[in-house]
């Protein structure tokens, strides 16, 4: 059986699922590498579908802190610590500029 490869983000990712990163030094990259010489083709890398305007924004907030961390820093801010509100609106505010409403 002829070993497959998909196109991943900084390698490929091989038949068994292990991901191989493209690194010189890595004997799994060697052998993806000679299995491109004999003339194989890899599959091409799985496309995303688009995301929305409101899964952007959402994924935005949601990879810097899950919504239990953003309620218990916004709780928290409000009553303990004046000064880490102000780093949650500068959070909230860099969001909505990268991700304005859609008009």
């Amino acid at each position: 059986m002829s070993k497959q490869y998909k196109i991943d983000p900084g390698g490929v990712r091989r038949f068994d699922g292990h991901t191989v990163p493209e690194c010189a030094d890595n004997s799994d990259w060697k052998e993806y590498l000679k299995w491109l010489d004999a003339g194989n083709t890899p599959d091409p890398m799985d496309v995303l579908p688009e995301l929305t305007y409101k899964e952007l924004r959402k994924k935005a907030i949601l990879d810097v802190w899950s919504v239990t961390d953003q309620l218990e820093a916004i709780t928290e801010s409000w009553m303990n610590y004046p000064e880490k509100k102000y780093q949650l609106i500068q959070h909230i505010t860099n969001i909505k500029l990268m991700y304005p409403k859609e008009v």
